[in-house]
C-alpha cells in the first residue's frame, strides 16, 4: 500500500500539505478530486511550449496546472500524481488549434508544487471504482 506521509512537498507549509495529501487519499479511495495547483518543473524532460504544445488559457500563466487526480504512484524516481490537465494542457493540433480529439494528460511531482489555487473533492458513488 502507498503510503503517502513520504509524499514530498517541500515548497508547501504544513496546512497547505495536508489538505493536498487529505485531497489525494480521498482520490485514491475513488472520489473525483480536481486540482489547481502553481508548480515549478523539477524534471528533465523537455517544457511544454504554450501554444506550440497546449492551448494557453487566458487567465492562466504557464505554471498553473488545473485537472483531475487519475493516479497517485510511486515509481522509480519517486511520487508522482496523474492528472487529466486538458483545462490548462489542452494539446493543439499542426495548425496550432485546440485538439479536442486528445486529452490534456500531464503528471506532477509534490516537489515542484509551490501552492495550491483550488482543491474540489466530489464524494464516489456507489458504482465509482477506487484508483
Amino acid at each position: 500500500m502507498l503510503d503517502l506521509a513520504d509524499f514530498p512537498t517541500p515548497k508547501l507549509s504544513e496546512i497547505v500539505r495536508a489538505r493536498l495529501l487529505e485531497a489525494l487519499e480521498a482520490a485514491r479511495a475513488g472520489d473525483t478530486v480536481r486540482l489547481a495547483v502553481r508548480y515549478e518543473k523539477v524534471t528533465d524532460t523537455p517544457r511544454r511550449l504554450p501554444g506550440a504544445d497546449y492551448q494557453p488559457r487566458l487567465a492562466h500563466g504557464p505554471e498553473v496546472i488545473e485537472g483531475t487526480v487519475h493516479d497517485v504512484a510511486r515509481g522509480k524516481h519517486g511520487f508522482y500524481v496523474v492528472l487529466d490537465a486538458s483545462v490548462t494542457r489542452q494539446p493543439v493540433d499542426g495548425t496550432g488549434e485546440p485538439d479536442t480529439e486528445r486529452r490534456g494528460w500531464t503528471s506532477i511531482k509534490g516537489e515542484g508544487i509551490t501552492d495550491i489555487i483550488g482543491i474540489e473533492v466530489r464524494q464516489r458513488t456507489a458504482q465509482t471504482p477506487p484508483i
